[in-house]
């Protein structure tokens, strides 16, 4: 009989499961008929009935989607948000229809709240292309999608690829697709700014500064806004940014910095400057193969002193059997986040991201041990530190 229990429990939940997509549907048209805002600025006590919002929908988008909204389905999606913490279900009043009104988390999502507003983070998630291509995510890891155009050996082809019948590169670069582009521009933009904050606390700078000023150069780093928000917390440091030099000459072009952008390659190590500590983002294993990754900390090895420090911001996953779940809610909903995170870069082709133990054995092999793994609150770039061994 326990038994029995135990399996119409699980099957409850992978009906649930198998059903999840509704939330993400319900998410969409959400915030694209703007009812974040509509919530955030009614002045309606208790909240908004089924009939206020379609109203005030079809107030704000006249000529649009605003008169055609079904009620039902308003009411069945915004319940559906309520069973995952968006807006808030009130209690109905005799003779009263039931209420909406937005959470905490839902707030996020008005855009009056400006660049603090995760709108378009979620835009981007559920934007046509890429909801396309998770249609094809099964016959993609089946191997059944090939480019057969090219003259030498077939190649598997991407899941946006096969589903849009382009590259995302190709996509995104149409006219017609230039709303697609914004918010794809709106979310590196809202994750850069994330990561940058993510990477400032995520490793303490003050330590470098203990004995005297130190050196520290960003390889790879743009226009070197890491770094800037380094040394504005950390004045004491020497924060330097390498790149190429066409990427150095358009940064110097359009706006002034306040650190040093150097001209640079990251295969050679003798265009590093002298310095105590490295600091790369998003570079090896991300940019680059193993054996391009390998080359680069050979040239960082090369470029650093005696126990230097190589600091490395980049999404890792918990070694195994850690992702599984566990009574830790915070912790395991964040280790479910990276994999959601790494499932979702599948779909442009990217490389699965490196587990812990897989980090400290590659860079191992060029001579540096790893001393630490800070996660932040930003899946994408946990820190990892390294020293150099002798």
């Amino acid at each position: 009989d326990n038994d029995n229990d135990d399996d119409k429990s699980l099957m409850l939940e992978l009906m649930k499961l198998s059903l999840s997509q509704a939330v993400p549907q319900a998410l969409k048209f959400f915030i694209e008929l703007g009812i974040p805002d509509l919530m955030m600025e009614s002045s309606s006590v208790g909240g908004l009935t089924v009939a206020n919002l379609r109203t005030l929908i079809a107030t704000n988008q006249p000529t649009a989607i605003g008169p055609h909204v079904h009620e039902d389905g308003l009411l069945l999606s915004l319940r559906i948000l309520a069973s995952v913490g968006v807006v808030v279900e009130e209690s109905a009043k005799t003779n009263d229809s039931c209420r909406f009104r937005l959470s905490r988390m839902g707030s996020l999502l008005a855009t009056s709240r400006g660049k603090s507003s995760l709108e378009p983070m979620v835009r981007y998630f559920l934007d046509e292309p890429l909801w396309q291509a998770w249609g094809v995510v099964p016959s993609y890891i089946e191997g059944l999608y090939k480019d057969t155009n090219e003259l030498s050996e077939a190649k598997t082809i991407t899941p946006f690829h096969a589903a849009n019948g382009i590259t995302s590169n190709e996509y995104y670069s149409r006219p017609e697709h230039a709303s697609s582009l914004q918010h794809a521009n709106d979310f590196v933009r809202f994750v850069s700014e994330q990561e940058v904050l993510a990477c400032v606390e995520g490793f303490d700078w003050a330590t470098l500064s203990l004995s005297g000023k130190k050196t520290v150069v960003d390889i790879g780093g743009h226009s070197g806004k890491v770094m800037e928000a380094v040394v504005t917390r950390h004045p004491d440091l020497r924060c330097i940014c390498l790149d190429l030099p066409e990427v150095i000459r358009t940064s110097k072009a359009n706006e002034k910095s306040i650190i040093e952008l150097i001209e640079g390659d990251m295969f050679d190590h003798t265009t590093i400057p002298a310095c105590d500590a490295i600091f790369m983002k998003h570079v090896i294993l991300c940019d680059w193969d193993e054996a391009n990754s390998r080359a680069v900390l050979e040239c960082c090895y090369k470029a650093l002193p005696p126990n230097g420090l190589l600091i490395i911001g980049e999404s890792i996953l918990p070694d195994p059997p850690s992702l599984a779940a566990t009574d830790e809610s915070t912790k395991d909903d964040h280790r479910s986040l990276l994999l959601y995170v790494d499932f979702f870069m599948m779909i442009d082709g990217r490389s699965p991201s490196k587990t812990q133990s897989e980090w400290a054995k590659f860079c191992w092999q060029s001579g540096f041990q790893l001393e630490s793994v800070q996660e932040t609150l930003i899946p994408t770039c946990s820190i990892l530190t390294f020293r150099k061994v002798i």
